[in-house]
């Protein structure tokens, strides 16, 4: 039986696990749904595009910190965490004049379960397998991923003003 979580499609060469591009396509829709009656569109094309490269990045580098424990990634982290400081500072560049960032108890619960997931993956060794047992026929992805890559998505999303 195939697990959802280890499905990848095919895009362009490019393949990405199902459950990526899901968790993508609902950040990009709840981002639009709670921006599209405050900025014309290309405000929230621009918006969006930085708050899931944040998203995305936040994710990343946590996953790179966690290989470098395991003895990989240690370059890596340098240019994630310059990359994020870069879309930090976007952010709040744009912030200034759209006013769209808002700090709330979302913003903290959605970290909070974003760090735990990650420390799940390191007690449950998931992490130790996606760095040296991922193979074509041994793909070690599960929910614990699942749950961490959602809320690496939904993170960003938390900081948006509300209607």
């Amino acid at each position: 039986m195939t697990d959802i979580f280890t499905i990848y499609i095919n895009i362009f060469g490019i393949r990405p696990h199902l459950m990526s591009l899901v968790f993508v396509i609902t950040s990009l829709i709840l981002g639009f749904m709670m921006l599209r009656d405050r900025y014309k569109l290309f405000d929230i094309i621009l918006i969006e595009l930085l708050i899931n490269l944040l998203g995305t990045n936040i994710y990343e580098t946590m996953l790179i910190i966690q290989y470098s424990f395991l003895g990989r990634g240690y370059v890596e982290i340098t240019l994630y965490i310059a990359y994020i400081l870069v879309l930090i500072l976007s952010l709040i560049i744009f912030n200034i004049k759209k006013k769209f960032i808002n700090i709330n108890k979302w913003t903290y619960i959605t970290a909070i379960i974003l760090i735990l997931s990650f420390v799940a993956m390191w007690i449950t060794g998931l992490s130790y397998e996606l760095v040296y047992n991922l193979t074509p026929t041994n793909d070690p992805h599960n929910w614990i991923w699942g749950v961490s890559k959602f809320f690496g998505f939904l993170f960003p999303l938390s900081i948006l003003k509300k209607k």
